[in-house]
């Protein structure tokens, strides 16, 4: 029983019944309390008293309303059991009924961010609200209840409550903060999180303080105590804020708006460099020693014929002995060939001419492997991964994306091995080589820079399996209810839309887009006598953020949803808009396959999901100026995405792109420059003047003493060895000019500059001003030498500024905010970076190998080709010769 007498409980009854009625009608609440807690509406009653350990068999739903009895229910055992709850949300209701509430009662409740909170007096009637962040502070809260009401036992009027009824579950949070503390779980994930002392603490810890600096809060950040889950369990719960694990869904805490995603990937060992020795025979390919192997057998067994008929050398010796000649021939041994006979005058010429061939590939070749690090086969299919029998290490659930590939599902299954620590399996993909790891790629990019680099190579020793398993979404994980939870998805948002989020992530991706040329530069003074420069720092430095205050409206109408309805419905039956399309690669494109644009592509999803159906034009002039074309015939326009077009309202943006300066790649070297390419201008001037100086010292020297005059040679032997060294080097490849990396090398270039321009053959010999995944989605087909393989352009960095890309609709088109509540939804659940991917031919992870592959039959081609023809030629002679039993005499020595 209630401490009040019956019709006192009656009277409270009514009153709870009718606040009840008025918020939470139609909703799921619970009563914790006595047996004597009668309510007319559907509820689920809690006796406490009979079930002394807690709620939790009745909790396997969200609850929108809480009623409490504080005389039968103890305050910290009730909170106790409600955060155990994995349904349990912050942002319900809570009604409690008591004889008194205490500061400390509202401390407590203020301490756990219960902000729609409402209290009845059992003995005075009076209902009261609670704010206790009024004055924004969280560490001195407000325990003051504000009395807003009370119920009357005469005639149960609750009008006065009616009045007030925005004021009376408030949960007010003000904008501003004076200088509050928030406590934030750290968990260890690079880059994202980072114990660290340095300017580099992770994405997220710097992206939070941005944000908690604009609302004037500081945080307290604190590590997991221990590594068992039950004692991270007890740290989440005296946390409001995780950091480091933004892919997670946790109980009891909500996920804000992502603000970026990341890509799970598998990671295996990179290839391993080639022993020195190895290049003996890996200067030519299997094929190549194959066939090799086969015209030697019949060139010897053919000579071996002609000497036999002609040279009545019939003993087997005779044939073994021949191998041995072709041995020393291709070694460039002197060996005398003289012979008398047509067909045997014939035979040497083949053999001499093919040997030469063979023997200036082959050294050209070997020479070229030998002056630089070279690697086996990587790893690039699922097949090598299970002819490598490597172990894998994943979390079990992503093995669901590789059920597709039945036979190397099984694989993951049978040779799957569990990590306590991520990183001690990623070393051992780095070092041993005897694992493959499935990560996220910016954690991977971030370390691999540092930690997973072959010094004497500079290579990476993990690589990227193509292509990634699925997209992540990020986002920072807030206790449910927790009062700063709109403030910071509200300022988030904001630093995603404007780019500030993409500045914190830059910061951490050790990431180049220039090619990775071969190294052709010619050997300096620097290469001799040492010494570097130092790094360029391009960063920008944040220093605010300009927050806009909203007007605060005082009165609050009845009927203000329905004053100026603006209905429009959810789904549009099949209607039809007319949508502009303006080419802009890759975002729009005149196409008939399958590619048709980003933005088209999208678009098509966002207007499938309302049902319209889009009829696309194009526009019939060339669209150089926006003003000049009458935009009020389109709903839609794509293609501009980062433009401003007038009539016409922008969505909220579904990406960003760079604007780099795209310049002409590097031209290749022509051969007979590599006679001075070979060194620099200071070498060669220092080499001239050691061997001016030396000439003369040792002239007059011999020129007293031993009246000898010539010196050069001495000294000439080391500086020839290592020019004709190099010069080998940069004759077996293909070798380029310097590229232009400076703005000193646009002026001297004497280069015209384009902005906005639309020739696209101007590339070729003018830098342009365009963005990245323009030039990412065409280079691969329009712009790359067929010869080489390079582009033909590249990126010129820094980039000069981030555009943020929108859509375009009609202003004042009812169409307009769903369109924009869809877009939304794609973007933070990853679904516009999936449209994105599909146009991004850019692999970074890849390593860029030197050209090491063997020479192939294809680069030999017409030299077996002629050994073929001769062959047959020499064939024909010899029959002549022997069927005619006639010598024809060729005087011929070798």
């Amino acid at each position: 029983m209630l401490a009040l007498e019956v019709i006192e409980t009656y009277n409270i009854l009514k009153c709870v019944e009718a606040i009840l009625t008025m918020f939470i009608n139609n909703k799921t609440l619970i009563v914790v309390g006595g047996d004597n807690i009668r309510i007319n509406l559907p509820i689920i009653q809690l006796n406490f008293e009979k079930q002394p350990g807690g709620i939790e068999h009745l909790f396997d739903r969200r609850f929108d309303a809480y009623v409490i009895d504080l005389e039968y229910v103890p305050f910290d055992n009730f909170m106790k059991s409600l955060r155990e709850q994995s349904y349990f949300y912050r942002t319900a209701k809570f009604i409690f009924i008591g004889k008194e509430f205490s500061r400390s009662l509202m401390r407590k409740i203020s301490l756990n961010f219960l902000g729609n909170t409402m209290f009845v007096n059992c003995e005075t009637l009076e209902v009261s609200s609670y704010s206790p962040f009024k004055e924004g502070s969280w560490e001195s809260a407000d325990t003051n209840l504000e009395l807003m009401g009370n119920c009357n036992p005469k005639g149960f009027d609750v009008s006065g409550l009616w009045r007030n009824r925005n004021t009376l579950f408030p949960d007010i949070i003000p904008r501003k903060l004076r200088q509050s503390t928030i406590k934030v779980l750290v968990l260890f994930y690079v880059p994202y999180t980072m114990y660290s002392n340095s300017q580099k603490r992770g994405i997220e810890i710097e992206l939070l303080n941005a944000i908690l600096d604009v609302i004037n809060v500081t945080a307290s950040y604190t590590k997991p105590h221990a590594a068992p889950s039950l004692q991270l369990e007890i740290d989440m719960n005296t946390s409001s804020i995780i950091l480091g694990m933004g892919f997670t869904r946790f109980q009891r805490f909500r996920n804000t708006v992502a603000y970026t995603t990341d890509q799970l990937c598998l990671f295996v060992p990179s290839a391993s460099p080639i022993p020195k020795w190895k290049y003996v025979y890996k200067a030519f390919s299997e094929n190549v020693w194959g066939i090799w192997f086969f015209i030697s057998v019949v060139v010897c067994i053919l000579w071996y014929i002609i000497d036999s008929v002609f040279r009545k050398q019939r003993q087997i010796y005779y044939c073994f002995k021949k191998p041995f000649v072709l041995l020393k021939l291709s070694l460039e041994q002197n060996h005398n060939l003289d012979y008398t006979f047509s067909s045997q005058c014939c035979l040497m010429v083949i053999i001499v001419f093919l040997i030469f061939f063979i023997n200036i590939f082959y050294k050209s070749r070997f020479t070229f492997l030998l002056s630089g690090l070279n690697f086996e086969k990587g790893m690039e299919t699922f097949d090598d991964i299970m002819d490598g029998n490597l172990e894998l290490d994943y979390y079990e659930p992503d093995r669901e994306n590789f059920a597709d590939n039945s036979k190397f599902y099984e694989y993951m299954k049978k040779h799957f091995h569990n990590c306590t620590d991520p990183f001690t399996c990623t070393n051992r993909t780095a070092f041993k080589k005897d694992m493959v790891v499935l990560r996220f790629r910016r954690t991977i990019r971030y370390v691999a820079h540092t930690y997973y680099t072959d010094p004497e190579s500079g290579k990476a020793l993990i690589n990227e399996f193509f292509p990634p398993v699925h997209v992540n979404s990020l986002s920072f994980n807030i206790l449910d209810g927790h009062p700063i939870f709109q403030s910071v998805q509200r300022i988030l948002r904001y630093f995603r839309d404007n780019g500030i989020v993409d500045y914190y992530i830059k910061k951490y991706d050790d990431f180049h887009s220039k090619e990775d040329t071969v190294d052709n530069h010619k050997i300096s003074v620097k290469d001799l006598s040492g010494g570097d420069l130092g790094n360029i720092d391009t960063n920008l430095e944040l220093v605010g953020y300009s927050d806009d205050d909203r007007i605060s409206m005082s009165r609050t109408w009845g009927n203000y949803n329905t004053l100026y309805p603006d209905i429009i419905p959810k789904k549009w039956r099949k209607s039809r808009i007319k949508v502009l399309l303006v080419s802009h690669i890759p975002y729009a494109m005149y196409t008939n396959n399958q590619k048709r644009g980003i933005e088209f592509e999208l678009l098509n999803s966002i207007l499938d999901a309302i049902d319209v159906i889009a009829i696309y034009t194009r526009p019939y002039i060339m669209l150089l100026d926006t003003n000049i074309v009458d935009f009020n015939t389109f709903v839609i326009i794509i293609g501009l995405g980062f433009s401003r077009v007038r009539r016409c309202r922008n969505t909220v943006a579904y990406t960003t792109d760079e604007l780099f300066w795209y310049v002409p790649s590097a031209s290749p070297i022509p051969k007979w420059k590599y006679v001075y390419k070979s060194f620099s201008e200071g070498v060669w001037g220092i080499w001239f003047s050691i061997v001016a100086i030396l000439s003369i010292l040792w002239y007059i020297t011999d020129r007293v003493f031993r009246k000898q005059k010539q010196i050069y040679h001495y000294f000439e032997k080391p500086f020839f060895l290592l020019k004709l060294s190099r010069f080998t080097y940069l004759l077996s490849g293909l070798n380029f000019e310097k590229d232009l990396e400076t703005l000193e090398d646009f002026m001297e270039a004497d280069l015209k500059l384009e902005f906005y321009g639309t020739q696209l053959d101007f590339f070729l010999d003018n830098p342009t001003f365009k963005e990245k995944t323009w030039l990412l989605f065409d280079t691969e087909e329009l712009y790359t030498d067929p010869e080489s393989g390079k582009p033909l352009i590249q990126e010129f960095v820094p980039s000069k500024q981030v555009d943020n890309f929108s859509f375009k609709i009609l202003d004042g088109h009812p169409i307009f905010q769903s369109f924009e509540r869809i877009l939304r939804y794609f973007r933070d659940n990853g679904i516009v970076d999936y449209f994105m991917q599909k146009y991004d031919n850019f692999y970074s992870m890849k390593e860029d190998k030197v050209d090491n592959h063997a020479i192939s039959i294809r680069d030999l081609s017409g030299v077996f080709i002629f050994w073929l023809i001769g062959l047959m030629i020499n064939i024909l002679v010899f029959s002549f010769e022997f069927k005619l039993h006639k010598e024809f005499r060729c005087k011929f020595n070798i």
